[in-house]
């Protein structure tokens, strides 16, 4: 029996599986870069008040890890939703806004699931997420 053979097919299996272990291990790494280019945004309604329109408070915050630009939040019915608004400067890691929304009765009160929305940019591009169901 040539052993040749067998060594080299050895050493052939040793070489597929690095490779394959490093592209896994390329890929990981590329994935944790990423999230740390984004920015994770999270909703807290603070209180609802009826009027001649309804409003909403929220406080708004960037759980990071990066910063949240250009944030814009609405909300959005099945079949409506009101302007955006801007948050103004850009959120930092960490960092909470508090806001108030105002919403017509037609939006309101219509019987439909509403949620807050919003949009915002980050290391990763441009996001537009559902950021929690609106209880009135």
């Amino acid at each position: 029996m040539d052993w040749s053979y067998a060594i080299s097919g050895g050493a052939l299996a040793v070489s597929a599986a690095s490779l394959v272990v490093a592209g896994a291990s390329y890929r990981h790494t590329v994935r944790k870069a990423r999230e740390q280019q984004r920015a994770a945004l999270h909703a807290e309604q603070l209180e609802a008040r009826q009027g001649p329109s309804d409003e909403f408070d929220w406080r708004i915050t960037n759980e990071g890890p990066a910063i949240a630009r250009q944030v814009e939040i609405w909300i959005k019915s099945t079949y409506s939703h009101t302007a955006g608004q801007s948050l103004g400067p850009p959120l930092q890691a960490g960092e909470s806004r508090e806001v108030t929304i105002s919403a017509a009765h037609g939006l309101t009160r219509s019987g439909a699931p509403m949620a807050l929305r919003a949009r915002w940019s980050d290391g990763t591009g441009e996001r537009d997420e559902e950021l929690l169901p609106i209880r009135s």
